[in-house]
């Protein structure tokens, strides 16, 4: 029997662990509301982050995983210096579509979900 993401470079995981990892979901949500430069991408990924500040290097790591994924595309003008911004494909933003799907769900769930974390954590069964 086949499943959808048992195979090691399956695109189902690869997506998953995508949009599971720290930044790539932030980044998305950011650019669905339109092109960016990357430093004015960057400056509202460090006002979103409650936690911690997306460094450069890992900001341009990011993006081009998104870019090679084919859901990112990055745009360069013909000036000089060059000017590059970031904006979603029609396939990240059909992608977008089911992430909120997934956030409504986790919105709809929020309660029993930590509750079910805190029973976990005292050690009861469910």
């Amino acid at each position: 029997m086949q499943m959808n993401g048992a195979g090691r470079h399956d695109p189902v995981r690869e997506i998953f662990a995508m949009l599971g990892d720290k930044w790539s979901t932030l980044i998305l949500l950011v650019l669905e509301l339109g092109t960016w430069r990357h430093t004015d991408l960057r400056r509202i990924l460090i006002r979103l982050s409650e936690t911690e500040r997306i460094s450069q290097r890992m900001m341009t790591l990011k993006l081009r995983g998104l870019e090679r994924e084919g859901l990112v595309e990055r745009k360069t003008t013909a000036d000089i210096p060059p000017k590059v911004s970031y904006c979603l494909t029609d396939m990240g933003q059909n992608l977008m579509g089911e992430v909120h799907g997934l956030l409504n769900w986790v919105e709809r769930h929020r309660v029993p979900i930590q509750q079910a974390r805190m029973l976990f954590d005292d050690g009861e069964e469910l």
